[in-house]
């Protein structure tokens, strides 16, 4: 069951330094709202990006921007992942479209969407008799978005914080009871979920779009590509 919403064990980190040069003296626009657009799509494998680029509306390549190592992250118009050896400006069909969630925040508001599919467990009741099946939406598999954007006079949009969540799953627990009273030697618990954040502050031009490219560090777990809009709405519009 695939999850968009509004939303422990192992943890890592990866910051980045902003993406473009600071623009001095852009005002932060007040009681404006960002209508925010994200497409994510899911990758077959974490090499499935091996030979391909990002190109722009006139085919020309667009390049990475702000790390040696990490996500990937490009910024122009109209642009989109091709494939290197046909050419063609579309975003490649093997990809798997995931969600392609829409939300209107006031400036600077705070902004979250979570993607995944809920990892379901067993869990004993109190007295240590009877399993049942329990689904928790803390615990789930795939990736969120956490942001404020902000927009700028020009038209654009600014992200001062744009942190992504991937989450996998990587072992259970033993079968418990809620309060750990009871116990079965039985690996189907609790799920143990390996969070990885990435931290990428970005600022939009009016017009342009975001594609940034995760792909598992170690080789292990999925390849995401997420496609980033955001565009400024007056109040009377």
């Amino acid at each position: 069951m695939i999850l968009t919403t509004a939303v422990l064990a192992l943890s890592t980190s990866v910051t980045a330094q902003p993406l473009r040069e600071p623009v001095p003296m852009i005002a932060d626009v007040p009681l404006m709202q960002v209508m925010l657009s994200v497409h994510v799509q899911r990758a077959p494998s974490a090499d499935w990006f091996d030979g391909r680029t990002v190109r722009d509306r006139d085919g020309e390549a667009v390049k990475a921007q702000g790390y040696v190592t990490g996500p990937r992250v490009y910024i122009g118009e109209h642009i989109a992942l091709t494939n290197r050896e046909t050419e063609q400006g579309e975003p490649h069909r093997e990809l798997e479209s995931l969600s392609r969630p829409k939300i209107l925040v006031l400036s600077g508001q705070d902004a979250e969407i979570a993607i995944g599919e809920q990892a379901i467990y067993a869990q004993l009741d109190e007295d240590g008799e009877t399993m049942r099946l329990v689904e928790d939406e803390r615990y789930y598999e795939g990736l969120s978005i956490e942001t404020n954007p902000v927009a700028l006079d020009h038209g654009g949009v600014r992200f001062d914080r744009l942190d992504i969540a991937l989450r996998r799953v990587v072992g259970r627990m033993d079968v418990a009871n809620a309060s750990g009273t009871h116990t079965v030697a039985l690996p189907a618990g609790r799920p143990i979920v390996q969070t990885t954040m990435y931290s990428l502050p970005i600022v939009l031009p009016e017009g342009e779009r975001a594609v940034v490219v995760l792909t598992p560090e170690e080789g292990e777990g999925e390849s995401f590509v997420i496609t980033i809009e955001a565009t400024v709405v007056t109040p009377d519009e």
